[in-house]
């Protein structure tokens, strides 16, 4: 649950819970990742995908909340320091539009060609038509046919790649 007032990352319960004395928000790691270092994460995501800065506002937030804990203890915060290594990175998202025939081919390819920062999805050409008419790729002409990938960077510019092989040089 978000707070209004001082964005500065998620709690665990909503404001007013009257049964609470005390409003936990958990920054550091335990035997699971803290949850506000997902949030972080999936929020920088959701803002290269969506193009919408206020899911940075909110990343940024909880990197603000967190920073005195984390100067003090980075061994305790792994995974907001990757949420933090992300942002700094060149991050790009891409998007694999196959079919089920050629999807397999796309995928292997990413795995056999890992480059740290670039995040993948694969959807159909119904998933993707259900995207953009919801507003995203608005003026982005994407090929009518066959399997492509496209790329979403972090200043908002597309990258299509239309084979195989124009990935295979993005990705090096």
């Amino acid at each position: 649950f978000g707070d209004a007032e001082s964005n500065l990352g998620l709690f665990f319960s909503p404001a007013g819970c009257a049964q609470l004395f005390q409003r936990p928000r958990a920054y550091e790691d335990s035997a699971l990742p803290a949850a506000n270092g997902l949030a972080a994460s999936v929020l920088q995501r959701l803002a290269l995908i969506t193009g919408h800065q206020y899911f940075i506002k909110a990343a940024n937030g909880i990197f603000q909340g967190a920073w005195q804990r984390i100067e003090r203890m980075p061994h305790a915060h792994c995974s907001l320091l990757l949420a933090l290594d992300e942002r700094l990175l060149e991050t790009q998202v891409l998007i694999i539009v196959a079919d089920e025939t050629q999807r397999n081919d796309w995928q292997r390819l990413l795995r056999e060609r890992f480059r740290p920062g670039v995040y993948s999805f694969t959807v159909n050409r119904e998933q993707l038509n259900g995207l953009s008419s919801k507003g995203f790729f608005e003026g982005e002409k994407m090929p009518e046919s066959g399997s492509f990938a496209f790329g979403i960077n972090r200043d908002g510019g597309i990258s299509l790649y239309t084979s195989i092989d124009e990935l295979t040089a993005f990705l090096g």
